[in-house]
């Protein structure tokens, strides 16, 4: 669960009870389908029988005023199109 990877003090919300608040930076550890959707797979949402999945990461990712990131395993960097961090400074 999300909740492992953050220090204390830190809040964990899942993409559905985030609706409706905002905050300065988020986090965001993504399912798989979000990251294939990331990765340029703008078809992978086409076999949903709602569009709730599409819809709770648009209101994840509009959670953040000033930064937002995604926290996801080095195996998946190469399919995803958006800057990341390596680690260095």
């Amino acid at each position: 669960m999300g909740r492992d990877y953050l220090p204390p003090g830190l809040t964990c919300h899942i993409f559905g009870s985030s609706k409706g608040l905002g905050f300065d930076r988020v986090l965001i550890i993504s399912p798989e389908k979000h990251l294939k959707y990331l990765g340029g797979n703008l078809r992978v949402f086409d076999n949903d029988k709602t569009e709730e999945s599409r819809k709770k990461l648009y209101v994840a990712i509009t959670r953040a005023r000033y930064s937002l990131a995604f926290v996801l395993e080095e195996e998946h960097l190469t399919n995803i199109k958006l800057s990341h961090w390596d680690g260095l400074v």
